[in-house]
């Protein structure tokens, strides 16, 4: 029977057929199945309420016999709506038409059993729904981009309740794509190793695509994929939905966005902060972008407009220098405003090369403005990463902006996600983002086993939030616990001084490390940051080094330590309002000159203070007789008892340094 009429009985019993019955189905799940059933039905009908199987023409559908002739005579045939309930080997990829719906009823196969083909080829069509469809393939090619199915410049197409399982480099590939949804699939594993193999991949300009609730278990590169491919800044994939996904073991990451910048090249030459354009090859010039070529000066960016709005003209740029015309390009931010939401992600493995992928999510380049993670849940990845250069962590956010303050593209977000059981890496890291970015609420927790025991040792020691090489970072709220003996927060700079970093409102733990520390290698800065209101528990509330005009405020943090708070070498720093007890409440030493730790702050142990230009104001009911002291401290008598000492000022540093009474009440 080619054609089914679906007031015949045979017809009702093979649709009845595809509901799940079974002994512990309730009521309420057999009448969702029959209502979605009748749904499907109804979407079938067309010219008397008629589909079309392959075996119509011609097809065998065994599994053995050749059917890809078949399949295709059936797709050229005007007919718009196929059943598939065999199992129909094809050799080459099939073609379905605009328009139309093919279905497997529950029961359908499409199975591939030659390297390097891809069962379905949706190219430059419209509205094509393929559901309810097992799509396999037994045999390992070593091209890329074979897929189950590949929807090409093609638009508003629909994969849904599908599984499929073995094609080499990913289930379902989106290339130049919009406005499709991809959606309740199950990806089983992938045959081969061919690089960047992904469940689903959204690649060059897709865009307005939505990609969610599907069960990602390919074992991989990638559950998702999200790239301009190359980095280079070619193409934007753009405003693409990843949400409610189930994505397992991946070898690279569970999510991958990979967006480069948008460049430019050009002919100009630079008189003072006038670049003068006098030709454009490729590309439109825009503020906030990177200025490179022969001669000029390193961070070079376009600050404003002149005559010039994108091609030839003159822009304001910084800093002054002066260079001969010659080929320049630009680099710059952009946003690409996608949404990863919802998703679960455990396991990613990081067992690819290079040895350090391994994030549950990773998203990287200068065209990461306007993207949002939320909500997602990430358990357990980089299990055998070894290396921190393409920063393992739960959630890593890398690479957005090369230069600190550059503007054009909205800073992304995180917020509102899960991170836990990571026994390698970081929780949430922010590296290498002179652009920016923004932390909500977030719900982290490094465990104890995240101890340097693992493939990656003592180098994979992860902290709870990492920022790194970044800049114009701003969070507030959320829970960051490291229980491992690593910070909670660690702000770094390794390469270059970084700036504007706010935190504010964080819930801290560390098993035997600091609520915050602030650090450098070599002689790099961190300057212009603000961290206040952290609460919770560590074994000392900050270490900060080389930190300068910022703040530190309202630390509410029980600690263990000898010593409460650390501070070396930060000038120009303020504390103020902080709850510091311990054994000893500070330890400061280095050039600190003009920051001052003032009345507002609790200090309730010794304070070691041999620092340069620190000033140290606290109440006490004697002049110290332990810890030290450094010139122009002061220890304000809190007894209010006449005849005693109003206050008492170190006159000379020392330990504890001598103290000479201001007067008597």
């Amino acid at each position: 029977m080619s054609v089914y009429d679906y007031s015949s009985s045979a017809a009702s019993n093979l649709l009845l057929g595809s509901i799940p019955v079974g002994p512990n189905m309730e009521r309420a799940d057999v009448n969702n199945a029959l209502q979605q059933l009748m749904a499907d039905i109804a979407s079938f009908v067309d010219d008397g309420n008629q589909f079309v199987t392959p075996e119509r023409y011609g097809a065998i559908g065994d599994g053995v016999a050749d059917d890809t002739t078949a399949l295709n005579t059936m797709y050229a045939s005007g007919n718009k709506h196929f059943a598939l309930t065999g199992t129909y080997k094809v050799t080459s990829a099939v073609t379905p038409p605009s328009g139309s719906l093919t279905t497997g009823l529950g029961l359908g196969k499409v199975l591939v059993s030659t390297a390097n083909v891809s069962a379905f080829n949706i190219a430059s069509k419209s509205f094509v729904k393929i559901r309810d469809l097992e799509i396999e393939s037994t045999v390992a090619g070593a091209n890329a981009y074979v897929s189950g199915i590949v929807v090409d410049t093609s638009t508003y197409c629909t994969i849904s309740n599908c599984k499929i399982s073995g094609f080499q480099w990913g289930g379902v590939y989106l290339a130049n794509a919009n406005y499709n949804i991809i959606e309740n699939n199950y990806f089983g594993t992938i045959l081969g190793t061919v690089s960047d193999s992904a469940d689903i991949t959204v690649y060059y300009n897709s865009s307005y695509n939505i990609v969610r609730n599907n069960r990602c278990f390919g074992l991989g590169f990638f559950g998702i994929n999200v790239q301009d491919p190359g980095g280079a800044g070619t193409y934007l994939p753009k405003k693409n939905k990843i949400v409610g996904n189930i994505i397992g073991a991946m070898r690279a990451y569970g999510i991958n966005v990979y967006i480069g910048c948008a460049s430019t090249s050009f002919t100009g030459s630079i008189a003072t902060t006038t670049l003068t354009v006098s030709a454009v090859s490729a590309g439109e010039l825009a503020i906030g972008q990177v200025v490179s070529g022969s001669g000029v000066t390193a961070g070079t960016v376009i600050t404003g407009f002149g005559t010039g709005t994108g091609g030839t003209g003159t822009y304001t740029i910084s800093p002054s220098q002066t260079v001969s015309s010659t080929a320049m390009t630009t680099s710059g931010i952009r946003n690409s405003d996608n949404l990863i939401q919802g998703n679960e992600i455990e396991g990613v493995t990081g067992a690819a090369a290079p040895a350090s992928y391994g994030s549950g999510i990773y998203c990287v380049g200068f065209g990461l403005g306007g993207l949002i993670v939320a909500d997602n849940k990430i358990q357990n990845c980089c299990i055998s990463s070894t290396a921190r250069s393409n920063e393992p962590a739960g959630i890593a956010i890398t690479g957005f902006g090369a230069v600190s303050g550059v503007t054009g593209a909205v800073k992304p977000v995180i917020t509102g996600n899960s991170v836990g059981g990571m026994t390698q890496g970081d929780g949430i890291g922010i590296i290498s983002c002179y652009a920016g970015a923004v932390l909500g609420p977030n719900s982290v927790e490094v465990p104890p086993t995240n101890n340097g025991s693992g493939a990656g040792g003592s180098a994979l020691k992860g902290q709870a939030l990492r920022i790194q090489e970044s800049c114009f970072v701003s969070g507030t709220g959320g829970s960051y616990f490291s229980l491992n003996d690593q910070p909670a927060v660690f702000v770094y700079a390794s390469t270059t001084s970084i700036s504007d970093i706010s935190l504010s409102g964080l819930t801290v733990r560390s098993g035997s490390s600091y609520g915050l520390q602030v650090s450098r290698l070599s002689t790099f800065g961190i300057s212009r940051c603000s961290f206040s209101g952290f609460i919770g528990l560590a074994a000392a509330a900050w270490q900060v080094t080389a930190l300068s005009d910022s703040n530190i405020s309202n630390f509410a943090i029980t600690t263990s330590n000898s010593y409460a708070s650390e501070i070396y070498s930060s000038p120009r720093v303020s504390f103020s309002g902080n709850y510091l007890s311990g054994a000893n409440a500070l330890f400061a030493t280095g050039t600190c000159t003009g920051s001052n730790i003032g009345l507002s702050n609790f200090l309730n142990g010794n304070v070691e203070n041999s620092a340069t230009g620190l000033l140290v104001m606290r109440y006490g009911t004697a002049a110290p007789a332990t810890g030290a002291g450094a010139l122009g401290d002061q220890v304000i008598n809190s007894s209010g008892s006449v005849g005693a000492a109003k206050a008492w000022t170190c006159t000379t540093a020392g330990a504890p340094g001598t103290w000479t009474s201001q007067g008597n009440l």
